[in-house]
């Protein structure tokens, strides 16, 4: 079944987040469970201490230097899931090259409310809490380029209307965001926020597919 809002949709199955490609969405929310020894993995993350892949080339080659990783050969369910979802990625989005990142995260990634300008992104997160993202009609554009001596807080409330709030992904879930650089998307960039993780909280295990080349890729 698909749940769709003005922009953005829900599904519970894979099949159904080539729509994302159609004018009218810019995020796709396929809800799943983990189950198994996946499901474990944020009970195990000090195996994947230090976990930090990135890798950019053609989706078949990227795919099969994931295994280089020895704590991913170790997890096999994660490096199967992985795999999966860049198999997915490169299907939805039609590119032929793509650049991958696992790692685990101590801080905050990115605070600021934003748009990426580029085609489609897709995200998952194994452990911690998932990206926070916000229906069209729920943001004041216009504000988003602006900071100026305001705090990110103050930023992100200028940002968001009032009365107005953020949508999270479950842990699992897999997120197909749209950014500016889509064909016929301009100005219409999905907008998102990673999720605030103080130094006391346990890492966040992040995944994320583009068609960027990551800093430092092999």
């Amino acid at each position: 079944m698909t749940v769709m809002s003005s922009s953005s949709f829900q599904c519970e199955s894979s099949a159904d987040l080539w729509d994302v490609r159609q004018r009218a969405f810019n995020v796709a929310h396929w809800r799943r469970q983990l189950s198994g020894e996946l499901a474990g993995v944020s009970s195990r993350l000090d195996k994947l201490n230090g976990l930090d892949v990135h890798l950019w080339g053609a989706p078949e080659d990227v795919i099969a230097r994931l295994g280089v990783w020895t704590q991913l050969s170790a997890e096999p369910e994660l490096l199967g899931d992985v795999k999966q979802l860049a198999h997915l990625y490169a299907d939805v989005s039609g590119e032929p090259k793509i650049g991958l990142k696992l790692a685990l995260h101590t801080k905050r990634q990115c605070p600021k409310l934003h748009e990426d300008c580029l085609g489609l992104r897709m995200i998952c997160t194994y452990a911690g809490p998932g990206t926070l993202w916000a229906k069209d009609h729920a943001v004041n554009r216009d504000q988003l380029g602006f900071r100026g001596d305001a705090t990110i807080d103050e930023a992100n409330s200028r940002i968001l209307k009032p009365g107005a709030s953020l949508n999270q992904a479950s842990v699992g879930d897999v997120l197909i965001l749209k950014g500016c650089a889509w064909p016929g998307n301009s100005g219409r960039g999905a907008i998102h926020v990673s999720p605030d993780v103080k130094p006391s909280d346990p890492p966040r295990l992040l995944l994320v597919i583009d068609a960027v080349a990551p800093a430092f890729a092999r």
